[in-house]
């Protein structure tokens, strides 16, 4: 197991194969956590994993799986910005000679739905599905994810007398640890899944030759149905009109051949009209556009005439008042005014201006009317152009507009074109099935020789996929799991370890037949009966996966099982009195004896308080997680970098 911080660093947990692996440790350590790591990097749906301190310092959880195939890495990174979980996560092989990888090789690369597939196959596990018996609730696959339910014990569960499964006191969990405990038995074949699909397919194929023989043997005894397909042929254009409707079923067959020879797009393909309208309204639309600007020009240079028109007036009136002026006689100097009357010599009130003065305005009004009446004939020219051109665009606007209608109806003969093809497409379908399931050369002896050959291999794998048939080899695992379970449970001194004990998949409870009878595992008293059983069906269902080739991941983890030991969960193993101590110790032997029986690979690890001073003990244990020491080094820590807030 690894965990990166946001700056790269490494904090690894490396785990002994073949062996039992102890971190030992104080309360509030991160020990717990190790179980919802582990569920966390095998693609779980939550991210469970403690607000805190891990929370605010891992930036990548990892773990890397020694499997058939090849060493593998997985890993995830926690949820952002207060999400329940994410939706992606790393899955890789990796050479275990090029070291662990770093935090930028760890980038996501596949859904939780392909991690689990992924994580699955290397695991083991094939293609399958869950025995769900002859109820109505579909069956599913069993993975990776379920494969945990017997590799995991919380601290909430390792004591548990209610709860015998990791996560089996979820919601739904129940019904799916009883769904795929026969696939992970080995119960259900691994081929189980392609027998199924075997047998699937013989029965469509037996009910394909009981239809051609009732087809056959319908044919012979009536017409009614090639007629009628005739009939519906010949209405669609597909056989023609000259039909005798006394024709003999053997041509009529023929005719029915025929007509699926023809060509029912013919028509449609050969009609070039299609599409155009689009094409046309994009032509009116433009063509309205030019229009309206011209009009547009058009307005504003009549505008701009009478403007001309207006001003032009305007200054003659102008050039007339001035010129009159011209009769008196005004001399001077230029820019002199006179003061008296020219006509009667009377003072002025206003002085007027001399007569160069008003000559020099009435030339620059002269000025004006001829730049005027240059400029309007002009104007006049380009409002003739701008008004041919509009006329223009009219005649193409009435040929758009006899085109589109033109092209419209020729769509509706095309529609009509296309709903007679499909009508043809629909007919020669039916006649496709019918000829298909009238084979004339095929003798119905030869048929029904050929169904009874399917029928007795379905009936064979019928008997094979029983669903009795299952549960007798469930029950037959059980019963060898149950033996297992008690001898272990002897090694534990448990205290009704004489008593057969079995698991009854039904309730999920382990089950102990005392002289007052069947009795469940709550009923038997003291937490240590409860952690002595729940270690014996664990290591005993390890064995029998490791016997029994099962994919199943090899290894166990056990959190606290000493907490009945130390209920307030911060006691000294030296605080012990010489039975629990011998008990506690007890329990640690065994799971060495059973890893040393196993000889394939099984790995245990344990999360405990218990730091008990015996060599054996002493070598197994793997880190030491107290005066400072836990799953997130202090160093991390105090940087104060944190990856992320907690929720």
């Amino acid at each position: 197991m690894r965990l990166y911080n946001r700056r790269g660093e490494i904090r690894t947990i490396d785990l002994r194969p073949n062996r039992l692996n102890i971190i030992t440790g104080a309360s509030k350590t991160g020990k717990s956590s190790i179980v919802e790591i582990v569920e966390y990097c095998f693609a779980s749906a939550a991210f469970t994993v403690p607000v805190g301190v891990i929370r605010n310092t891992v930036s990548v959880y990892s773990l890397q799986l020694e499997t058939p195939y090849g060493t593998v890495i997985c890993a995830r990174q926690p949820p952002a910005n207060d999400r329940q979980n994410t939706t992606t996560m790393h899955v890789s092989f990796r050479n275990p000679e090029l070291g662990p990888p770093i935090l930028s090789e760890l980038e996501h690369n596949a859904n939780l739905d392909d991690a689990r597939e992924f994580l699955s196959k290397v695991c083991g596990i094939e293609e399958n599905e869950t025995f769900v018996g002859s109820g109505v609730r579909p069956s599913y696959p069993a993975d990776i994810r379920h494969a945990l339910f017997f590799v995991l014990q919380a601290q909430n569960e390792v004591a548990n007398p209610d709860i015998l499964f990791h996560s089996q006191a979820e919601e739904w969990f129940p019904q799916s640890i009883r769904d795929v405990f026969p696939y992970f038995l080995g119960a259900v074949s691994r081929d189980y899944v392609l027998r199924r699909q075997e047998l699937t397919s013989l029965e469509r194929e037996i009910r394909k030759l009981r239809r051609q023989v009732g087809e056959d043997n319908a044919l012979r005894i009536a017409s009614g149905r090639v007629q009628g397909l005739v009939r519906e042929a010949q209405s669609v254009g597909l056989i023609p009109d000259a039909f005798d409707p006394l024709i003999s079923n053997s041509n009529a067959l023929t005719l029915l051949a025929q007509a699926l020879d023809l060509d029912v797009d013919a028509d449609v393909d050969s009609y070039e009209s299609a599409g155009q309208v689009a094409d046309l309204v994009a032509t009116r639309e433009r063509l309205r556009q030019e229009l309206f600007e011209a009009q547009t020009e058009a307005s504003n240079l009549r505008a701009l005439l009478a403007a001309h028109d207006e001003y032009g007036t305007e200054t003659r009136e102008q050039q007339a008042r001035l010129s009159s002026l011209a009769l008196l006689r005004l001399d001077g100097e230029e820019g002199d005014q006179v003061e008296a009357c020219p006509v009667c010599e009377s003072v002025l009130l206003t002085p007027v201006p001399l007569a160069s003065s008003i000559n020099r305005d009435l030339a620059s009004i002269e000025d004006e009317i001829g730049e005027v009446q240059r400029s309007a004939p002009r104007v006049r020219e380009l409002l003739g152009s701008t008004q041919d051109r509009a006329q223009s665009l009219n005649a193409l606007l009435r040929e758009n507009q006899v085109e589109i209608d033109a092209a419209l109806a020729a769509e509706q003969r095309l529609e009509r074109l296309r709903d007679l093809a499909l009508r043809r497409s629909n007919v020669r379908g039916r006649i496709g099935l019918f000829l298909e399931s009238v084979n004339q050369e095929t003798e119905s002896g030869l048929t029904e020789a050929a169904i009874q050959d399917l029928e007795r291999r379905a009936e064979a794998l019928r008997a094979e996929l029983d669903p009795d048939d299952v549960r007798e080899r469930v029950n037959s695992a059980l019963s060898r799991i149950a033996a297992l379970t008690m001898a272990i449970a002897r090694q534990l001194s448990a205290e009704y370890a004489e008593n057969p004990a079995r698991l009854d998949l039904r309730s999920l409870s382990l089950i102990i037949d005392t002289d007052a009878g069947a009795r469940e595992l709550s009923e038997i008293g003291s937490g240590a009966n409860w952690v002595a059983y729940h270690l014996a069906l664990f290591l005993a269902l390890q064995e029998f996966f490791i016997f029994n080739d099962r994919p199943v991941p090899r290894f166990l983890i056990l959190d606290q099982p000493s907490q009945v030991y130390f209920p307030a969960d911060h006691g000294d193993e030296r605080e012990l009195g010489g039975e629990d101590r011998e008990a506690l110790s007890r329990y640690f032997r065994v799971i060495i004896d059973r890893i040393a029986s196993s000889g394939s690979g099984f790995q245990v690890l344990v999360l405990d308080h218990a730091d008990l001073e015996e060599e054996w003990f002493q070598d197994a244990v793997i880190q030491r997680w107290r005066d400072g020491e836990a799953l997130v080094p202090a160093a991390w820590i105090n940087s104060g970098e944190a990856t992320h807030s907690a929720p």
